[in-house]
């Protein structure tokens, strides 16, 4: 049986989808993180294939070469990076031929019937991506260091030097004082430190943070809300800026919300839809996502196998 595969590989884990010829998910698998900007080489290709070969095991068929596999990859941003990677693993046996997409490439095939359009992706990290006539635009996704303003990484960044700026005196109270130190079993405002500053950077582990922050906002602490409403106005920047470099008319435009970080619901969104509507005169719909990123990249690798 001729199949496919489809990976979503995040900063926080891999899942792979293995389909038949037609489409039909036979089996689904989990890996750990594989975003190579964030770790080693190694342990993004072990992940994936963790997961190709749980998908393989959750379908009942015994292990075949995939004929094609498509990676929606966080961190694949550049198309030198996507071939590199894609020979890395082809190499290692995912599949016959593997083409390597950024997430957010995923992300929209998933999103939409025709595949095109605008996604917004807000989980660890953030990428605005779009679609439109053959032409593609990008926006933020830059990483941790120098970008992914609104991810859940940079939300809980900003809840631990609001507590820090607290605890100085620099910044008003904020329940999120005691909400951050009982997440990570903290006796104190400096000891939040020593789960900070660690080699590799825990990413995941800030990130996570960013649920705290919205249960405390969600009762009202003003500080909490304020991160909230500044992630939803970066994310609102990068959304915009995607529609207007592909041209698109904004009150026609539709723009598909993935991640994590969107579950805060109007503590996000009422701040994202006032930017939108700030930078392009008009609010584009939200709305969500017709299938998963992963079966984005199952729908990307048919189209791979038909024209090969």
């Amino acid at each position: 049986m001729t199949t496919v595969m489809g990976f979503d590989a995040g900063g926080t884990r891999v899942t792979g989808l293995l389909a038949d010829a037609a489409g039909q998910v036979l089996g689904e698998g989990m890996g750990g993180p594989a975003n190579p900007r964030a770790v080693a080489w190694d342990d993004a290709q072990a992940a994936l294939l963790t997961a190709a070969h749980a998908a393989q095991a959750q379908s009942g068929r015994p292990w075949a070469l995939p004929s094609a596999a498509v990676v929606g990859m966080a961190g694949a941003t550049t198309p030198t990076l996507q071939a590199d990677y894609a020979a890395r693993l082809e190499a290692a046996g995912l599949a016959q031929r593997v083409r390597v997409v950024e997430d957010a490439r995923i992300a929209l095939a998933g999103a939409t019937e025709s595949g095109e359009g605008v996604i917004l992706i807000s989980g660890t990290g953030v990428n605005a991506f779009g679609a439109a006539g053959g032409r593609t635009a990008r926006a933020s996704g830059w990483g941790y260091l120098v970008g992914d303003e609104g991810s859940g990484f940079d939300i809980g960044c900003r809840a631990l030097q609001a507590v820090m700026w607290a605890y100085d005196g620099r910044g008003p109270g904020t329940s999120l004082t005691p909400a951050l130190l009982a997440a990570w079993n903290c006796a104190s405002p400096e000891l939040l430190l020593d789960q900070v500053y660690l080699t590799p950077i825990p990413r995941d582990k800030i990130a996570a943070l960013s649920r705290v922050v919205a249960e405390v906002a969600q009762r009202g602490d003003p500080v909490a809300r304020a991160v909230y409403a500044e992630a939803g106005h970066q994310l609102a920047l990068a959304a915009a800026a995607v529609v207007q470099r592909l041209g698109l008319d904004p009150a026609q435009a539709t723009i598909a919300l993935v991640g994590g970080v969107f579950k805060a619901g109007d503590l996000v969104l009422t701040s994202l839809r006032a930017t939108l509507h700030d930078r392009l005169g008009a609010t584009p719909a939200l709305v969500t996502p017709l299938y998963s990123p992963a079966y984005g990249a199952v729908r990307l690798a048919l189209v791979d196998l038909e024209a090969a």
